[in-house]
């Protein structure tokens, strides 16, 4: 059976952070490169991923450059 050849990263961590996810990663049962894995896939698929619908409906509401003005005069009538 082949093995999968992966890349590897050295990451300089303080101390804290180290013990920290030593600590974490051991009460998870997993270790801490899957950990620091995990976390890296979810921040690319949050970047490169597509935008919640409501987001998306949601765009275009507000011009680009009103919303101070728009939440002052909502502010105003709300409290006048």
């Amino acid at each position: 059976m082949a093995t999968l050849e992966v890349p590897s990263l050295v990451v300089a961590l303080p101390d804290e952070d180290l013990d920290f996810l030593k600590a974490f990663s051991a009460a998870q049962g997993i270790t801490a490169e899957a950990v620091l894995a995990g976390h890296a896939r979810r921040l690319r698929e949050l970047i490169e991923g597509e935008l919640h619908s409501d987001v998306s409906a949601s765009i275009g509401i507000i011009k680009s450059g009103d919303g101070e003005q728009v939440f002052l005069d909502h502010i105003e009538t709300k409290h006048s």
